[in-house]
């Protein structure tokens, strides 16, 4: 009985490590927001397209919040949190205009 126990929480725990490894491959980049500075935490992004990101924030007086790219059905999806929809929708229309590739091909953040 313990051995069955153990073994399916090994499993669980294998699943979630799976399921978390393929989620981060999904994403292509990480966007922190703070006092209206948007800081590339992770992926990449090209230059010209950081700094439409920005120009969005700037306009919408961000603060504070979490934007994340991710690929959905092939192409660049935006989650963001902290933003109001309006302004979500402005990045949403930026980030529409380039393809997964092209996103990808851009900088990684500075370290």
């Amino acid at each position: 009985m313990i051995a069955a126990l153990v073994s399916v929480l090994l499993l669980l725990v294998l699943g979630g490590l799976l399921f978390r490894a393929l989620a981060r491959n999904l994403e292509l980049a990480r966007l922190r927001v703070r006092d209206g500075n948007a800081e590339l935490v992770r992926g990449r992004l090209p230059p010209q397209l950081l700094g439409d990101v920005g120009d969005v924030l700037r306009a919408a007086h961000a603060t504070r919040a979490e934007i994340q790219l991710v690929i959905e059905d092939g192409r660049p999806r935006v989650v963001a949190h902290g933003l109001d929809e309006a302004s979500a929708q402005r990045l949403r229309n930026v980030v529409g205009t380039y393809t997964v590739s092209q996103i990808r091909a851009g900088r990684s953040p500075r370290r």
